[in-house]
C-alpha cells in the first residue's frame, strides 16, 4: 500500500457501505476495498485506487476476484 495514512475520502466511503469505517483497515481490507471501488464506484474512485494502492496489488484482485462479488 502507498499511502498507509491516507484518510478515506467520501467517494470511496460510499461503496463501502455495509462496513464499520471507524475499525477499517485499508492494508488488510485491501482486495475488499479494490473490489468494491471497482464494482460500484467511479473515475474519482479508480484515481484514488491507483494512489492508495499499487498497479499490482489491483491486478492480483482483477485476475483473481472472489466469488460473488
Amino acid at each position: 500500500m502507498k499511502n498507509i495514512n491516507y484518510k478515506i475520502p467520501p467517494y470511496i466511503t460510499r461503496c463501502l457501505w455495509s462496513f464499520d469505517l471507524n475499525n477499517f483497515n485499508l492494508e488488510k481490507h485491501k482486495e475488499l476495498v479494490i473490489t468494491q471501488v471497482l464494482n460500484y464506484g467511479d473515475w474519482q474512485g479508480v484515481k484514488w485506487l491507483y494512489k492508495t494502492y499499487s498497479e499490482e496489488d489491483i491486478k492480483e484482485v482483477i485476475k483473481h476476484p472472489r466469488r460473488g462479488l
